[in-house]
């Protein structure tokens, strides 16, 4: 026996539901894109199911969002301004040396593997999207998971340091 679709103001309020879940991890149009697409998914999906609705909406919700994490041709938008004039709190030219700089001690302190999984774990890619990303195994992902936790303290003086 299949679950029984929510009414228009229980699929209203599951629908708010799902925009606030999606929005703790996506941007604003990207939530409700995710939110849509989820919902479309679970009216789709002609499979019998003894679900509820709303916890099929959530479970279908979680996979958009794996899946647009996923994306490979997802880009991060920066805006760049000209730094014709020194403004309060934005970094200055000078201070990509440093950034550099600080670069390239990190990964002198840690590796280049080490340096390439947490700057795939800092965008929030689990270790099973950094293995298939890199082409590692699955040891080698643990393994520079544990070298990064291992130096967490040495990294964070090392960029206090540096930067300030």
């Amino acid at each position: 026996m299949a679950a029984a679709a929510p009414s228009p103001q229980e699929l209203e309020e599951l629908r708010r539901q799902l925009r606030a879940y999606a929005a703790s991890s996506l941007e604003p149009e990207d939530a409700d894109d995710a939110v849509q697409t989820a919902l479309l998914r679970v009216v789709a999906d002609e499979r019998p199911s003894e679900l509820p609705f709303r916890q099929r909406a959530f479970r279908k919700l979680k996979d958009v969002r794996a899946e647009f994490f996923r994306r490979p041709q997802r880009a991060f938008n920066v805006a760049i301004q000209p730094l014709d004039e020194e403004q309060p709190g934005v970094a200055q030219p000078d201070s990509a040396i440093a950034l550099l700089e600080t670069l390239n001690l990190v990964e002198s302190a840690v590796g280049p593997d080490v340096l390439a999984y947490a700057r795939l774990k800092a965008i929030g890619s689990t270790d099973a999207d950094i293995a298939s990303q890199l082409g590692w195994t699955s040891k080698k992902v643990a393994a520079a998971r544990k070298k990064l936790s291992r130096n967490r303290t040495q990294l964070a003086q090392l960029i206090d340091e540096t930067l300030t």
